[in-house]
């Protein structure tokens, strides 16, 4: 989840992107258009997120 108000602005703007392209493409287009936005994404949260990424559901054994 985000902590900051720019990353909440990014997850906005990938929903609004979502919503957009339902409402506007055919199936092909918004396919691509969603599978697109996903991805950068979540390039650019990992760019973004200190610390790295790692798995956080409980401790491993």
């Amino acid at each position: 989840m985000p902590i900051t108000w720019q990353g909440w602005a990014l997850l906005a703007l990938f929903f609004a992107i979502v919503t957009l392209a339902n409402i506007f493409l055919d199936q092909g287009a918004r396919t691509a258009a969603i599978l697109t936005a996903a991805v950068l994404l979540a390039v650019f949260a990992a760019f973004k997120t200190n610390g790295g990424w790692r798995w956080r559901w409980g401790e491993r054994e």
